[in-house]
């Protein structure tokens, strides 16, 4: 038996995104970040070198739920996508986009990701006080599903 080293969906998602972003003028690649810690300890963004996509887990972590007599089971994990930008709404939206067709064309890739599915779940806008910085939050879910119980 050989050495298989478990998938990191965080690491997959940003590997996706950046090995298959098209680079227009309007929406140029955005600095990608991944966090493991929780919110008071948020990294700075400097948008003036510019937009940013901070990914982390979702706080329901890994989920696992067995089938029947429980030698098969499904492996669901959650990301949040946060993007962070000063240009304008539509820069937003248009980022947004791209991931989205990004998760819809790779969503079946198990090449270098590990999972079975990728699923675009959605998208919100943040609203802040903070003038002239558009936010926003995609929900990205990575799953494996019909998976042999290891034994070893």
């Amino acid at each position: 038996m050989s050495y298989t080293p478990e998938p990191i969906p965080q690491n997959n998602i940003i590997s996706q995104l950046s090995d298959n972003w098209v680079r227009y003028a309007e929406i140029p690649l955005p600095i990608f970040i991944e966090v493991n810690f929780d919110e008071p300890n948020y990294p700075r963004l400097d948008l003036n070198k510019g937009d940013y996509i901070v990914v982390k887990q979702d706080v329901s972590g890994m989920n696992v739920r067995y089938r029947g007599n429980y030698q098969y089971y499904d492996r669901v994990f959650p990301l949040v996508l946060e993007i962070t930008t000063r240009h304008s709404r539509q820069r937003l939206y248009d980022i947004m986009a791209t991931i989205r067709r990004i998760a819809f064309t790779k969503k079946h890739d198990i090449t270098n990701n590990g999972y079975q599915l990728i699923r675009f779940g959605g998208f919100w806008e943040s609203v802040t006080s903070e003038q002239k910085i558009w936010r926003g939050q995609i929900k990205i879910t990575f799953e494996d599903l019909g998976k042999t119980a290891d034994t070893i």
